[in-house]
């Protein structure tokens, strides 16, 4: 199902640019995606050369050329679900994937403006993230999305959600995962 068939978008007189839905949509089905090459994706369609993608106040990372900026504050959680932690760009930022992901499932309920033609929008709604141990954690977040000037690309995706019930999901399928890894081994 595309992310955002059922959107509320802003009503007359916000005019929307004519790349805002078809540029959101794209944003998070490669959001969706576990392809550790969605992370080219991102920086090869959405983003500017500059351009920064955050999450929270604990990730940021800054065009195809930047830096992470931010790293998570969890860091026996982040050590436990991958060996390496990295200074990374947008193009190296989804192989940090969590190894104990299966699928994701992004819907937007609303999509409000700050300005017209809707070029620095607030997008609200919910994700579903399916674990490889079977369970399934659901979440609400939003974000912030600035256009480029041209309207083609983003210049800025900031994103929040409590990442409290989603944490202690990947901590229980990443000692699971960690489990069976040894099991497999011995």
């Amino acid at each position: 199902m595309a992310p955002t068939i059922n959107t509320v978008w802003p009503a007359s007189p916000i005019e929307l640019h004519p790349n805002l839905k078809a540029l959101i949509s794209r944003f998070f089905e490669i959001s969706d995606s576990i392809d550790p090459v969605s992370g080219k994706w991102f920086a090869d369609e959405i983003f500017t050369a500059d351009g920064v993608m955050k999450m929270g106040a604990r990730l940021s990372y800054s065009g195809s050329e930047g830096w992470c900026s931010h790293i998570l504050r969890y860091p026996s959680l982040v050590s436990q679900l991958t060996s390496e932690i990295s200074l990374l760009e947008i193009t190296a930022s989804r192989k940090m994937m969590h190894p104990v992901i299966q699928s994701r499932e992004h819907t937007i309920s609303h999509v409000f403006a700050a300005n017209s033609p809707a070029t620095d929008v607030m997008v609200l709604g919910s994700v579903v993230i399916q674990l490889k141990d079977g369970s399934e954690v659901t979440g609400e977040f939003n974000s912030r999305l600035v256009l480029a000037d041209d309207g083609k690309r983003l210049k800025l995706a900031h994103s929040w959600a409590d990442p409290t019930a989603m944490l202690e999901a990947f901590k229980k399928a990443a000692a699971a995962l960690a489990a069976s890894d040894n099991n497999a081994q011995a």
